[in-house]
């Protein structure tokens, strides 16, 4: 009896090991095509070279493929568009569309993280602010 149980706990196990390798295979494969986008809109008073400092190491570490968004610095009458595809990093002054969100204070960030990790967004707010 007993070299019997040992028999059926053996091939179930083995089954279990491939189950859970092709699941995980599956899982692998749809986590590379749909990358989770979240928002991340603070009021906080940031330094443009902080964030350039700050995002490159940012996004390597939390899997961020994608950042994009828009930044107020304090005395600055233009928002800072931020776009990142990768670890490269672009940034330039623009006007803000109407409907855009602003912060109240003047300093703050509205900005899109996509990426592997479904709570990047938090993460990088958890960052924020740099002091200036």
């Amino acid at each position: 009896d007993h070299h019997h149980d040992h028999h059926d706990h053996h091939d179930h196990h083995d089954h279990h090991d491939h189950h859970d390798h092709h699941d995980h295979h599956d899982h692998h494969d749809h986590t590379h095509v749909e990358a989770v986008s979240g928002l991340l809109r603070m009021e906080c008073s940031v330094s443009r070279e902080a964030l350039e400092q700050l995002l490159p190491d940012f996004v390597a570490r939390n899997q961020v493929v994608r950042l994009k968004g828009r930044v107020w610095l304090p005395g600055k009458a233009l928002p800072l568009q931020l776009q990142m595809v990768g670890p490269r990093l672009e940034s330039w002054f623009e006007a803000a569309p109407d409907q855009a969100w602003r912060p109240d204070s003047g300093a703050g960030l509205d900005l899109v993280v996509i990426g592997f990790v479904a709570d990047a967004a938090d993460r990088l707010g958890e960052l924020l602010p740099v002091p200036a």
